[in-house]
Formats: C-alpha cells, structure tokens, sequence
C-alpha cells in the first residue's frame, strides 16, 4: 500500500511546539468556537466545540481549517484506525478548562501504522508530531480506542478483500501493484478464484502469453484467506477490481493483495479517473493531484458543462454541414474518424 497522498510541505512547526505544556494558556487565552463545517478532517468525532488557538498553533478557523486538508489523505487511507482521533485531538481539541493532550502511546501507534505511507511519498514524519513531546498513559491525555478483542475479528482482517473503499486506498494499493484489473469471477474455489473478460488498467512489463493470460486471470489465496473465496461466491454477477503481483514462476498463478467488488460509488469513480494519469515513477506529483481532485471537482466534466445525449437544437440552429448526430465526428472529405478501443486502454507499466 503505497501511495498515499499528502502535502506535509506546507507544516513547518518548529522542534519546540510542544517543550512547555502550558505555552497556549500562557500566551493566548483559548476560547470555545464550534468545529467549521468545512473542516472534513474532523467531522463525526463525538463533540462540536473545539479549543482555539489549537494544540498545534492555529490562531484562527481559516488556518485550521486549510492546515487540516493536507491531512485528509492520511485518514482515508487508513493507515491506522485511530489517525483521525489522534490528528483531532491536535487540530480540533475538545473545549475543556485544560488542554488534553493525545498520549504518547496513542502517537507512537499511529506513527507505526502510518510512517511507512508517508515515507513511500518522499514525506518524513514530522517533527511537530514527535511522539516523545507526548505525555505518558493517564487518565490526562488521550488513549488508542481500537483495541480490539478476539471476538471483534470477523476472520478476514488483514486479508485482501479487508479494504476501506477510499479514493485515496485505492489509489495507494494502485502504484504497489503488478497488475490492475476490473474482472468478473467466473469460478471460485476455497483457495482459487478463476475470472474472465478481465479490463487492464495496469500490467507489468511482461511476455505477450502473460499478457493474453491477464485476462482470463487465476488467483491464488493462502490458507487464511479463505473468507475472501466466500465474498466473491456471494457477488459472483458482479465484477471486482483486483490488484496484486505476478506470477512467481512461469504459467503461475497471480497473487490477489486488493479485492473489493466494482460498484458506481463516488470513491471508485473517483480512483478511476486518475488511473491513466497516475505517475507511480513519481509520488510527490501524484499525491498533489490528488489533493487538487478531492478539493476541486472537475464539474466541467462530470456533467455540469456537457450537452446531454439526445438535447435539441435551438430553433433556427441548423446542422453544420459533415455533422452526424451519433457515432463519432467526421474529417474533411467525409472519412470519420474512429476511436480505437483496446482492453489495454488504461495500462501503466
């Protein structure tokens, strides 16, 4: 999972933000002010007040609010469970007489879980989150929540098909993989899932018998993976979007590490429309882009600028001379001019 997007660049807090725990009620007297609706970093968090300044030196709603997009990414990958309930404790402190600072235990969970994505990325983990600035586990700070016990697994954490159905998941999974591919399960089997017809949108650099092979695909799942085998059986008319590695060997088997069935919703769509732009060769860029897509929806092509199929013409508008009302567009002298489609269409060595 490997490419997360962030812009850490724009957090430049100094090594000290933490050394004197009562600097913010020194220096500034907080005050109570309501959560910003525009805030999306901390929505659903249990309370609607936050303490401002903030636990991270933000004076005003504005700077708390735009500081908080470039961690957006961060909590819908879900590198951890607890990322959002550790950033929020940060960004949008709960309104008490005293601030309450996220433990130490807390930072250095979520540090382990998520550290490795922002690395890929060429991002460090900052110094204004150094888990060492943190106090130690009391009953005054903040503590993980997403212990789990036995009888919270269900049996198929940790397994492929165990994906949050994020943009921004999809997209880190994406760069990590051999292969990419929207494919229906034709046959499945307790540790094999056999599919057909398979769409390409990735492929690694392989032999033209490999590539045929792509799209009638046959996976392999390990021993503890069965329950992934048990999701395709229940959704067989649907189609899934699988990812994963090669084959180890030649005529082997691929090697699922993504699995979640295709549907029509926002997140897919909008993972899906950045596929053939993805640069994995260079994730900084990527990760930007992704940013500007989440914060600036490209309304001009989802619909609110383009003529639906089948409208009438104005009155008086005649038809241009060449023009045909379906089935592409026309070059001078009358060839027209098709477009090749190719279930290759898509593909990102």
């Amino acid at each position: 999972m490997e490419i997360l997007l962030f812009l850490f660049c724009s957090f430049r807090v100094s090594m000290g933000y933490f050394a004197d725990w009562s600097m913010l009620a020194r220096d500034k007297q907080p005050t109570c002010v309501d959560i910003p609706s525009n805030m999306t970093l901390c929505q659903n968090i249990g309370y609607t007040k936050m303490r401002l300044p903030n636990l991270v030196e933000h004076d005003t709603l504005h700077e708390v609010s735009q500081q908080s997009m470039s961690w957006i990414p961060l909590l819908n990958i879900k590198c951890h469970p607890d990322t959002q309930l550790f950033l929020c404790s940060l960004f949008s402190p709960v309104c008490l007489e005293r601030p309450i600072y996220p433990c130490r235990s807390l930072c250095q969970k979520v540090r382990a879980g998520c550290e490795g994505r922002m690395q890929a990325y060429g991002f460090p983990w900052p110094a204004m989150l150094d888990c060492e600035k943190f106090p130690q586990d009391n009953d005054m700070c903040i503590t993980a929540q997403s212990a789990k016990t036995a009888s919270d697994d269900n049996g198929c954490t940790g397994t492929p098909c165990d994906q949050h159905i994020t943009a921004e998941n999809i997209l880190d999974n994406f760069c990590q993989a051999d292969f990419v591919v929207k494919v229906k399960i034709s046959k499945v089997k307790p540790r094999k899932l056999i599919g057909k017809k398979a769409q390409v949108f990735r492929a690694w650099k392989g032999t033209r018998e490999e590539m045929r092979a792509l799209r009638n695909p046959k996976f392999t799942l390990s021993s503890d993976e069965k329950c992934c085998a048990a999701k395709a059986r229940s959704s067989k008319k649907g189609k899934f979007l699988v990812m994963g590695t090669k084959p180890s060997r030649s005529g082997g088997d691929l090697k699922p590490t993504f699995i979640v069935p295709w549907s029509k919703t926002k997140e897919i769509k909008r993972a899906r429309r950045m596929f053939k732009s993805m640069n994995c060769e260079n994730l900084k860029e990527t990760s930007q882009k992704i940013i500007v897509d989440t914060f600036a929806p490209r309304s001009s092509i989802t619909g609110d600028n383009r003529k639906r199929r089948g409208s009438r013409r104005p009155k008086g508008e005649r038809k241009k001379s060449g023009e045909k009302k379906k089935g592409g567009e026309r070059k001078k002298g009358g060839e027209r001019k098709r477009k090749n489609h190719s279930i290759w269409d898509g593909i990102r060595n």
